[in-house]
């Protein structure tokens, strides 16, 4: 997810990252701050030289400094000779460091190096053992240290044409509020995945899906997937599963193709882009649609879908329309099939796993491994009636829901890993009272939203835990980048996302109070209105 980079940041340890430290330090502190004397070698080397511990940025492949800092933590520091009272202006309980030699090449002073190397450097204070870090601040650069997290103290030290503002930072309110997204990058902290997919995955379920790969025809195979296939039904109220190699968007396809068999008409209820997509895949299944379309986030009026089903074949709907967030009534839906006579496909894809689902007097649903069920991406799950009846058409061959079910669901080649994978996160949640779990943490982005004043685009009373989408119109890329800066991921890119100014919050994998805090943090901070973002 980062964007590759063209530069690092080392401790130098070749001969040319100390030459060119030498002749950066003479380039800053003498041509362009007037603090040292002149010579004809144009090489400074610092006179703590010895004492430094030197963090760099390089572009390795040019064999360039692009910048350069050094920490020290032995007393007297050069601030105690500019400053003789220091001791009266540090906090006993920290234990402070002073960074000296602070320069970046001109060419790279409005770019994001400048606070990756920042943090880099902060980082590296930290590894140290230090929580404080000093800093003689060029008074030409006041306003930025600040805004990096730096607090000015004591009076300006130094000389005419050279004066510097002593400045402290604290290294712990820098990592947790000043530079998150910084400390993302650089590997201190997790990101906050709030995306639809991929979701955040446990460690045992990592775990599982590094295991060594077995040829789908093992027998131990066929046992795990049996018990797996066995479960899921047992748990969702269905009579049989598939499991099979593919996204979400091939469940649906093997779906259109089973009603092709069964119906001409089919009544597609549309919300949102989910129940469009819906309508896309019966149309090239060949099958007749009545679209009942209302303008999307809006409530469905279930007396007109009962209305149109009893003029309609089969029902095909999308049970959480992740687009929106809106959780429809699964019991209204079947209801209105068992009234009309008529079978009830669901697309569950955004439900399962966030919600209890009862497929029972369900004709055939479907949902993928990589949303709520909080695995990898890669398996479609059909489920359907034990009997399927006779094939009434010819269809593709992955799509044909008999030869999967006529094979113990292994009729092509599958995956062990992503079937042990999805084994060891259902298993974790069922036994982890995910539901309750998610819908505590869902009330509470709800209630930081209130408190910055955003109304999610559904409310909570008919929306699913799992989904919150946000109408910020034209302010929406904006904030999207800036949360991206400080490691919050969340969904944006799609183009039915970016036409309507739209954001989602998705709490599909493991989360915690903690995450949802930072959350509220960083949207605080990425809807200040001074907030700027470098594309």
């Amino acid at each position: 997810m980062s964007t590759p980079r063209a530069w690092s940041f080392k401790r130098p340890d070749e001969a040319w990252e100390f030459e060119a430290l030498h002749r950066l330090n003479y380039a800053a502190f003498v041509d362009e701050i007037p603090q040292h004397a002149a010579n004809a070698e144009r090489r400074l080397v610092d006179r703590f030289h010895e004492e430094n511990e030197y963090l760099i940025g390089v572009d390795a492949a040019r064999r360039e400094l692009l910048g350069m800092a050094a920490i020290r933590g032995t007393r007297p520091f050069s601030l105690d000779q500019k400053l003789p009272d220091l001791e009266r202006h540090l906090d006993p309980r920290h234990r402070p460091c002073e960074v000296r030699l602070w320069t970046v090449i001109p060419r790279m002073r409005r770019t994001a190096f400048v606070p990756e190397f920042l943090a880099a450097l902060i980082a590296r204070v930290r590894a140290l053992g230090f929580d404080q870090a000093l800093i003689s601040g060029t008074t030409r650069q006041v306003a930025l240290y600040e805004r990096m997290g730096f607090r000015a103290f004591g009076p300006l030290v130094g000389a005419e044409g050279a004066f510097f503002q002593p400045m402290e930072l604290d290294v712990g309110r820098f990592w947790t509020r000043v530079s998150p997204a910084l400390s993302t990058a650089l590997g201190e902290r997790e990101p906050l995945n709030l995306l639809p997919g991929p979701v955040p995955i446990a460690p045992a379920t990592r775990s599982a899906f590094a295991s060594a790969p077995i040829s789908h025809r093992d027998a131990a195979f066929l046992t795990e997937l049996t018990e797996l296939r066995r479960e899921f039904a047992r748990a969702l109220g269905a009579e049989a599963v598939e499991l099979m190699v593919g996204s979400g968007t091939l469940a649906n396809d093997v779906v259109a193709a089973e009603l092709a068999g069964r119906a001409r008409t089919v009544l597609i209820p549309v919300d949102g882009e989910f129940g469009a997509r819906l309508v896309d895949h019966a149309h090239r299944a060949g099958l007749v649609v009545d679209e009942y379309a209302v303008r999307w986030g809006r409530e469905l009026d279930f007396d007109e879908l009962a209305r149109r089903a009893a003029r309609a074949d089969a029902l095909w709907a999308v049970h959480c329309e992740t687009s929106t967030g809106a959780l429809h009534d699964l019991a209204a839906l079947k209801r209105i099939a068992a009234a009309a006579r008529i079978p009830l496909a669901l697309d569950a894809t955004s439900s399962i796993g966030v919600v209890p689902v009862d497929l029972s007097g369900v004709e055939l649903a479907t949902c993928t491994s990589g949303k709520g069920l909080a695995s990898y991406p890669g398996l479609a799950l059909v489920f359907h009636r034990a009997d399927l009846g006779p094939a009434t058409r010819p269809v593709p061959r992955y799509l044909d829901l008999r030869a999967w079910a006529g094979h113990d669901g292994v009729p092509f080649t599958h995956s062990s890993n992503l079937v042990r994978a999805l084994a060891s996160s259902w298993r974790r949640a069922v036994a982890g009272e995910t539901f309750a779990r998610r819908l505590a943490l869902s009330r509470e982005l709800h209630g930081r939203l209130a408190e910055l004043g955003l109304a999610p685009l559904v409310a909570r009373e008919r929306a699913s835990p799992g989904v919150v989408t946000l109408a910020l119109g034209a302010r929406a890329e904006s904030v999207a980048l800036r949360l991206a800066r400080e490691g919050v991921w969340l969904s944006w890119r799609s183009d039915y996302l970016r036409e309507r100014g739209w954001l989602q919050f998705c709490l599909f994998g493991e989360h915690d109070a903690d995450e949802l805090a930072r959350l509220g943090e960083s949207l605080r901070r990425a809807l200040e209105p001074s907030a700027r973002v470098r594309k």
